[in-house]
Parts: structure tokens; C-alpha cells; sequence
């Protein structure tokens, strides 16, 4: 938790704040920290790049940059579907590299104090992609842990196959 300045005697220490972009996927809410969002836009023409790992659709070129673009449906173990011009991208800074994740639709932004995160090993013991729920409503929102999605197997094997793009096509 973030404290804020030191509390005069008898005052209670000021609580850290959070913002989560939230989408959905068949209906189910979800979210990630709104730091970490570069962008969020329509769904584009995805790339496909042969020997990618299976969790990454192909790859777009945002503003110059290639990122590999998640199917997220395959991460949460939803059922597989088509790309639809209704879906979105959440472009988001993950701890090695800019991934995009496709998602059905986005449902805006909520703010929550840490008191109100539900950690999810408290809840359900050894899931990986998940960091926590809120309860809003009488939804549930699934907090996710992007930093987990790929192994370092599938980053190593992701980063490979990029690399050899770029160096085919020229492009950064």
C-alpha cells in the first residue's frame, strides 16, 4: 500500500487509489491498470507471423512499432471465436514488451481503493492470470496479471520470431 504524508496522531493513513481500464469477454468483466494502457482502438487487420506461440494472433503496426497481438480468449480459456469489427485492442506496456490484447468490448474505467481488491490466491489457489477481484455491483471484474500471460518460453519464442520479421521486412 501507498501512504501518503505521515498522519497526525489519531489520523488514519490515507489509502492507495487504483484505475482499471475494464472490458468484457462474453459478457464477463474484466480489468488491467489504466498506467499501463497505451491506447485503446478498434479492432485492425492482424498480421499473421508463422512460428509465433499459439496464445499471439500475428502482429500490427502501431505508430511504427510491431506488437503482437493476444488472442485473450486463449489466456482466460474462453471459447474461440472469429475477429469481429465490433471487437477491440487494449494496447498495453507489459514488463518486457507492448502487447495488444483483443477483447469484445470496452466498458470505460473504475477506480478502487487496495481495501477492495480481492486477492485471487485468497480465493482460488494457483491461477496465474489473475491478480484479483472487485466486486462492483453485482458484477465481479477479474483483475489480470499481464506480466503472466506469456511464459518465458512463449516471450523467448515471441521475441525470436519478431526479430527475424524485422529484420525481413525492414520495419521497427
Amino acid at each position: 500500500m501507498i501512504r501518503t504524508a505521515s498522519p497526525s496522531a489519531g489520523e488514519p493513513m490515507a489509502e492507495s487509489r487504483h484505475t482499471l481500464i475494464l472490458f468484457t469477454i462474453d459478457g464477463q468483466k474484466y480489468g488491467v491498470d489504466l498506467q499501463i494502457v497505451m491506447r485503446v482502438v478498434r479492432v485492425v487487420e492482424i498480421t499473421p507471423v508463422p512460428g509465433m506461440p499459439e496464445k499471439v494472433m500475428g502482429i500490427i503496426n502501431f505508430e511504427g512499432t510491431l506488437i503482437p497481438v493476444i488472442n485473450t480468449r486463449r489466456i482466460i480459456d474462453a471459447p474461440l471465436r472469429d475477429l469481429e469489427l465490433s471487437n477491440h485492442l487494449v494496447i498495453v506496456q507489459s514488463p518486457e514488451q507492448m502487447i495488444a490484447l483483443v477483447v469484445d468490448s470496452v466498458e470505460g474505467a473504475i477506480g478502487y481503493a487496495d481495501a477492495e481488491e480481492i486477492p485471487m490466491e485468497s480465493v482460488i489457489h494457483g491461477t496465474k492470470i489473475l491478480r484479483g477481484i472487485l466486486k462492483d455491483k453485482e458484477d465481479l471484474i477479474f483483475i489480470q496479471d499481464i506480466g503472466r500471460f506469456l511464459s518465458l518460453e512463449e516471450r523467448l519464442l515471441l521475441d525470436s520470431v519478431l526479430d527475424s520479421h524485422r529484420r525481413e521486412t525492414g520495419n521497427g
